[in-house]
């Protein structure tokens, strides 16, 4: 299971608080483990000194359990100074009571879009994610009251839009290379749907139940 906490499109300070109702359970005997990765794009070391708080909300208080997700396409290639679009449909099993509270864009700076919209029901081919993509001094965090209800969809699509300025290829990964990414949370907590996509393909796993 993962925590999802500060993206790398914010400059700063970020804040990421759930609605009123909303909790992430940490269960007996796990343990929070903070990963970064940093690029220092100068000659110099640098001191790194994140801060992390965590509260904690009354277990009579609790409504909804979230449930964490990710959204991923993978295995593209954006040409030298060309700009690509890459798109996910993936298809929702016929259970999936799957309520979206937040969503995280995840690109790096080349990044120029990412959007996600429903697929059938009564709100086919509505964006419920219109995001740049990459925006470190507003960053690209939203957070749904009420929640994105997908119930009714057949499923979800969401394409990611790059703009490649190097005279190289880039391809999925860290550095100068680009990620396309949604990250979130979502109830009931065992009904929160992953996705890898690629080319012609997506595969879609619920969140794993709790031990």
């Amino acid at each position: 299971m993962v925590l999802f906490a500060s993206s790398t499109q914010v400059t700063g300070e970020e804040w990421y608080r759930f609605p009123d109702g909303h909790g992430y359970r940490v269960r007996e005997g796990h343990e929070i483990v903070a990963r970064m990765h940093y690029l220092n794009p100068s000659d110099a070391p640098l001191a790194i000194a994140p801060t992390y708080e965590w509260f904690t909300i009354d277990e009579a208080k609790l409504v909804h359990e979230l449930g964490p997700f990710a959204w991923v396409y993978s295995n593209f290639e954006i040409p030298p100074q060309a700009e690509l679009t890459v798109t996910g449909d993936c298809r929702l099993p016929v259970d999936h009571p799957m309520h979206v509270v937040t969503a995280l864009p995840h690109m790096h700076e080349l990044g120029r879009a990412l959007d996600a919209a429903y697929v059938g029901g009564r709100f086919d081919g509505q964006k419920f994610l219109d995001s740049p993509g990459y925006d470190p001094d507003r960053g690209v965090l939203v957070q749904y009251e009420p929640a994105i209800d997908l119930s009714d969809a057949t499923g979800i699509r969401f394409s990611c839009t790059w703009k490649n300025t190097h005279d190289k290829t880039i391809v999925e990964g860290i550095g100068d290379n680009e990620m396309c990414i949604v990250f979130g949370y979502a109830w009931p907590a065992d009904r929160s749907f992953s996705a890898l996509a690629g080319k012609d393909s997506c595969l879609m796993v619920p969140a794993p139940a709790p031990p």
